[in-house]
């Protein structure tokens, strides 16, 4: 995993060395709980992580305030319109 600290994690699963989904660890691997995670390396088997950099965390919050602001804005003029209307 490359990320750091702070990171917004959005996924992870594991996955084989061709990088296809595992949902059931190895028959091999459910001797021990003490060599679970060796024996998972050694067949190839390691975590995918889906993330966003803690860096982007300001852009996103603007773009999000952005599109709260509109969606308000344009709904207080929806209203605004059809109560003029209807008077």
């Amino acid at each position: 995993m490359s990320g750091k600290q702070g990171d917004w994690i959005l996924s992870s699963r594991p996955v084989n060395a061709a990088g296809q989904p595992v949902t059931l660890a190895p028959q091999a691997c459910a001797s021990s709980a003490s060599t679970f995670v060796p024996c998972l390396v050694r067949h190839g088997i390691q975590m995918q992580v889906t993330y966003q950099p803690a860096s982007r965390y300001w852009a996103f919050q603007w773009l999000e305030t952005g599109i709260f602001l509109t969606v308000g804005l344009s709904l207080g003029g929806l209203c605004y319109w059809r109560i003029r209307r209807l008077n």
